[in-house]
């Protein structure tokens, strides 16, 4: 129950603050989703001239059958693009890493609040 609950508060952050990546400024980012007092992801990367560069994941808790940081990285580099699909068997690490982008660019001053119509 408590990797479910942590797993819903990941995608609640990822659907409550959205960003253009093509507005990025260049620039080093850091960020991490935490729930509970623990952090379960930890990102950091690069833009230059509009390309992700150095992008990797020193901190993620995920299920030991689940080795997803290299596939997302690669993923991530090869497409040059912080937007990647949710892994199968593996949602909630991969939340969890889409959750900590978002903190990154947040903390880099970026408005990702997403405003919601009624």
């Amino acid at each position: 129950m408590f990797i479910k609950n942590t797993g819903m508060k990941a995608y609640r952050v990822i659907q409550h603050h959205t960003y253009n990546e093509d507005s990025l400024t260049e620039g080093k980012y850091n960020g991490s989703f935490e729930a509970y007092n623990i952090k379960f992801a930890e990102v950091h990367f690069s833009l230059d001239n509009g390309e992700v560069r150095d992008f990797i994941i020193p901190t993620l808790v995920h299920a030991p059958w689940v080795n997803v940081k290299k596939s997302i990285i690669n993923t991530i580099t090869k497409k040059d693009t912080l937007d990647f699909d949710v892994i199968s068997g593996a949602t909630g690490t991969t939340l969890y890493i889409k959750a900590a982008i978002r903190d990154a660019i947040k903390n880099n001053g970026i408005d990702t609040t997403r405003t919601h119509k009624r």
